[in-house]
């Protein structure tokens, strides 16, 4: 059924309080040299920096964060970026990582002055501020937007969805790691779950999100084809000094039917990015309409 029903007639009132701000940061590569996938090595440069810059925002995203950190990384995938090269990297803070923007951006300044081990040199050319209405220069702000506020209402014509898994997929179905292209129902059932634990951990009591009215127009989408792999990727612990073998789907998956209310909740999503691992990068995904 296609309806023109506002996305946020659906989110109750506590997702408005699961705050989000996206910090977007357009980059000028020096000739870095990942060694693998990138998001682990950002990710390892922006903690040893942050806890120089400081250390009460370091102790908020990095120490305690368990299997939920209050943030989310989104690397350009791309393992060698030649001197001259433009890439991006997007942070997205949570609840109360979200007052130390500044202290992220100033990490990140310095990252980009002492180097990123082992990939090389950068220059940051702008950091801007990703808004429900558009994008702004980041000018120190300590403020961001619900999740509700990104749920703007569609009404697409059209039928088919592609799904891009841009960064590693990691997903598990029946206890087993997701090897091939998730059904659009599981896509939205991880997402409205990612939601519900990030409402609980940052923001407050949220309630029950509004599953009754999105998992039934989920459940008459279907995969109409896929061309993923797995990407196969491996780290050393810098706490157990172990090789550490891990890796997730990339690649593209076709949907076909009616998506309905379900793709607002889709398009918000990609600042939270899905399944585990998306302090590391893992999990990011775009979306494009196919007529």
């Amino acid at each position: 059924m296609e309806t023109n029903q506002d996305a946020s007639d659906l989110a109750l009132p506590g997702l408005a309080t699961l705050e989000l701000l996206p910090l977007r940061l357009r980059l000028r590569s020096q000739g870095l040299i990942f060694p693998q996938f990138p998001g682990p090595v950002w990710r390892s440069g922006l903690g040893k920096a942050l806890a120089a810059v400081d250390p009460a925002a370091f102790s908020t995203l990095f120490q305690g964060e368990g299997d939920l950190p209050p943030y989310a990384l989104l690397p350009d995938g791309r393992s060698r970026l030649p001197a001259g090269s433009a890439c991006e990297l997007r942070i997205t803070l949570f609840g109360r990582a979200v007052a130390h923007a500044p202290a992220v951006v100033q990490a990140m300044a310095l990252l980009s002055r002492s180097g990123l081990d082992p990939a090389g040199r950068f220059v940051i050319e702008a950091v801007e501020l990703l808004r429900p209405g558009g994008v702004l220069h980041y000018s120190g702000q300590t403020a961001g937007d619900t999740f509700a506020a990104w749920l703007a209402p569609t009404a697409p014509a059209a039928r088919v969805l592609a799904v891009d898994f841009i960064t590693p997929l990691r997903i598990k179905g029946d206890n087993r790691l997701r090897l091939h292209a998730p059904g659009f129902a599981e896509l939205m059932q991880r997402l409205l779950g990612r939601l519900e634990r990030l409402t609980r951990a940052y923001g407050q009591d949220g309630g029950a999100l509004p599953r009754a009215e999105l998992l039934p127009v989920a459940d008459a989408v279907h995969l109409l084809d896929a061309n993923t792999q797995w990407l196969r990727l491996s780290r050393r612990s810098a706490r157990s000094a172990e090789q550490m073998h891990f890796g997730g789907l990339v690649g593209r998956a076709w949907y076909h039917g009616p998506f309905g209310p379900c793709l607002p909740w889709l398009a918000a999503g990609r600042l939270l990015q899905l399944g585990g691992k998306t302090a590391f990068g893992f999990g990011g995904y775009d979306l494009t309409l196919c007529h």
